[in-house]
This record gives C-alpha cells, structure tokens and sequence, in this order.
C-alpha cells in the first residue's frame, strides 16, 4: 500500500450488506465499499465466489472468503503474489442447530397441541412414549471445527460421538475416530449421522445409496457440509421409501442468484416428504456468527495493512 493511500476492501454480492460493518471495525483509514462484482483496483476482496475470468483479471492482494467453505473460488487463475483466507466463527449456531434437529428428531411425536376441554383427557390419557437422544450414537463426518463443536455439545446429552477424517487422526470430543475408508463400518450402528465436511473431489457424493442403505431405517441424516456430499436422488429415494427414518437439510444442490428467480433447491421435490425438514442454509446464520466473522475479517485485513500474514490461509497451499 502506497503511503497515505487507503486500503480498498470491496464486499461482494450478498456479503455487500455487511460492509458498513466492517468499515466500522477497520476505520477511516479503510476504503471499504459493497459492490455487486469486484473492481479492478481493489486491495481486499471478500467473496464466497470468484469466477476465473475475475480471478486472472483481479489485482487483489487478499481474497479473503467470509466463511469456511472455499470451493467458490478459481484459486488456480488468481495471479501470483495473491493470498486466500478463510473465517470460521459459525461452528456455534451450527452445532446448536444439529442438536435441534436431533431432539426434534425424538420428540417429533410430542409437537405442542391446542389443549382444550376436549383435547386434554385424550392427549394425557393416551400420551405416547417418546426416544431420547441419551445414549444414542452420533457418527460425524468432518471433525474440524464444526464437528468437534457439534461433538462437545452432543456429549453433554449422553450421547456416543464417532468421528470419520481423512486420516483416522484423534479429534476432541470424540470416543473414537476412524479415516473415512472405514466409513462403512460404522454406519450400521449409527443413530445420527452428521455431515460437515469440506467439499471436493474426494467428498462429492461421499453419501450415495448403497452407504444410506448401511444406515438404520431409524436413523436421521442431518446435512450442514454441502449438498452436494450426498448423491441427491439416492437421498430423496432413500427418504420417500423411508431407507431412513428421516434427514435434516440445510444445504442443497442448486442457488439462486436473485430474490426473484423462481428455482427449486433440488431437482426432486423434497418439500412433498413428511420426514425431510428442509431449511435455506441457515444452520450457521446467528447475529452472534457475524458479530464473531465480520471482527476476524477485520483482524486479517490490519495485519495485511501491517506486512503481516493472515490467519486461517489457505491460498496458495502449503507445501505437503
């Protein structure tokens, strides 16, 4: 940065909203705006997505991702001397909202009621057992921050936490970890199955239907990673014949550019099916998650400012 010039931050597309935030957190001597695409003279840009053609034409000297999952982005075209970063920060509401789904999972026969003078006597006389989460056994796939958040709370209600990485590696919070090659094994014996991992090549319908066919037809699928990672008409069919019991879903396969384009979030109709809860990627969307974010952007973007190098990159890799 030339001496008095201000760093240019541009935040793009549905991250725009949050530059008045940020510009707060950074200071006067921050030129950040909201822009609906990147700008040639821009110093930091913060984006989920970058096509290659603005990756090779950017000038950017961070591209800094407001959010875990990178595969937005065409790193191979960003120039050399460009760095990537990425922010967490979401692992909390993600964790609470997995644990929801598996205490609505058990208590889905309990939904609250209209009790009147008609209604009471029936609904207490003939009130049905309910399952608990207690005991049960939740396999998690993806133990970084996300799951071994999801596994420290998962543990405060009793239940058995099996973790599955790339390499088998101990994970906090966790009874037990296995490399994803031995997936298999404890599928049969998983009452939950949660899905947050990173998606690439290697985890691209990671889920298809012969390992949901492994899964107990009582056991709940609960998706946060990417839609992606499960085969999407292994998964609808699995569901509609009730391979499994039921799934928790947040995150899908296809999304809209804009507010007004009318476009399903899978090619099967998913919201025809009693045992799919279906959410618009809200897992990680807290006021507490971008209060965290937006702090640790800022925080990346000094120590640019400062010659420093960022947290959390991951651009360009490290060599193995």
């Amino acid at each position: 940065m030339k001496a008095g010039s201000a760093l240019k931050v541009r935040v793009l597309r549905q991250h725009r909203p949050h530059a008045a935030r940020l510009a707060s957190l950074l200071g006067e001597a921050f030129d950040v705006q909201g822009a609906a695409a990147p700008t040639a003279d821009a110093d930091v840009l913060v984006t989920t997505h970058l096509s290659p053609d603005e990756a090779a034409t950017t000038q950017a000297r961070l591209i800094q991702v407001p959010g875990a999952g990178t595969e937005g982005i065409a790193w191979q075209r960003l120039p050399a001397g460009c760095l990537g970063a990425n922010v967490y920060c979401h692992e909390i509401p993600i964790a609470e909202y997995v644990l929801h789904a598996a205490l609505s999972h058990v208590l889905r026969a309990h939904a609250p009621l209209a009790l009147t003078a008609w209604s009471w006597p029936s609904a207490y006389l003939h009130r049905p057992l309910r399952g608990e989460i207690h005991g049960q056994r939740m396999t998690v796939v993806g133990t970084g921050h996300i799951g071994q958040e999801i596994a420290h709370r998962a543990r405060a209600f009793g239940m058995t936490l099996v973790g599955v990485n790339r390499s088998g590696r101990a994970a906090a919070g966790f009874d037990r970890t296995l490399p994803v090659t031995r997936l298999d094994e404890a599928l049969p014996n998983t009452d939950v199955l949660v899905l947050c991992c990173p998606l690439d090549d290697s985890t691209r319908q990671l889920i298809d239907g012969r390992r949901l066919g492994l899964l107990p037809h009582t056991s709940l699928l609960v998706n946060v990673a990417r839609g992606e990672v499960v085969h999407e008409q292994a998964l609808y069919l699995a569901l509609r014949d009730r391979t499994i019991a039921a799934a928790a879903l947040d995150v899908w396969y296809r999304y809209p550019a804009a507010d007004d384009q009318a476009l399903a979030p899978s090619a099967y109709p998913f919201d025809e099916l009693d045992n799919a809860s279906m959410t618009a990627h809200i897992s990680g969307w807290s006021r507490g998650l971008i209060e965290r974010r937006y702090q640790a952007i800022a925080r990346n973007i000094l120590r640019l400012a400062a010659g420093e190098r960022p947290a959390n990159q991951m651009w360009p890799p490290s060599p193995a």
